[in-house]
């Protein structure tokens, strides 16, 4: 039995997205095949700008707390004691440093020209492997000289040539 779109689609897909559903996670929701659910966002546009905000907004908060964690925040929160043997709770405000791998993280994902580790070097084919090799490293103009040694001179006075 084939399953037929409806438009109450768009909304638990939307939320589903929210979660961090794949495609492959809404085509099982749905009862679909993956093929049939991408057919359903090409033809049903509420369907696709649903999944599309749904994957947004779920991107939008996984940055804002990433950005959050990498510089260090407040936050509230509540702590249990007992006082007297009786529990208390009492309302604190904590607070988190920066952590460094979210803040190298964001910064290699959103400026990625100044902080990726891998760098692309440009390649022209026909160039050989000679070409290929000189590109990974462009040769310095650097001459090394040897220093010359003096020969000691037997300038003691005395010539051996006969």
């Amino acid at each position: 039995m084939t399953v037929q779109y409806d438009p109450k689609f768009a909304e638990q897909g939307r939320k589903l997205c929210l979660l961090g559903a794949t495609q492959a996670d809404l085509a099982q929701f749905f009862g679909i095949t993956v093929d049939r659910l991408i057919t359903w966002e090409r033809k049903y546009k509420e369907f696709r700008d649903a999944l599309e905000l749904g994957r947004a907004q779920a991107d939008a908060e996984v940055a804002d707390r990433l950005f959050r964690r990498a510089l260090g925040y407040k936050r509230k929160t509540q702590k249990a004691f007992q006082h007297q043997g009786q529990p208390v709770v009492v309302d604190i405000e904590e607070e988190l440093p920066p952590d460094t791998i979210a803040g190298i993280f964001w910064l290699k994902n959103r400026r990625r020209e100044n902080w990726r580790d891998r760098h692309e070097h440009e390649v022209n084919p026909s160039e050989g492997l000679i070409g290929i090799l000189s590109s990974l490293r462009e040769p310095k103009n650097v001459v090394l000289e040897r220093p010359v040694k003096k020969k000691k001179s037997s300038n003691d006075g005395s010539n051996n040539s006969g």
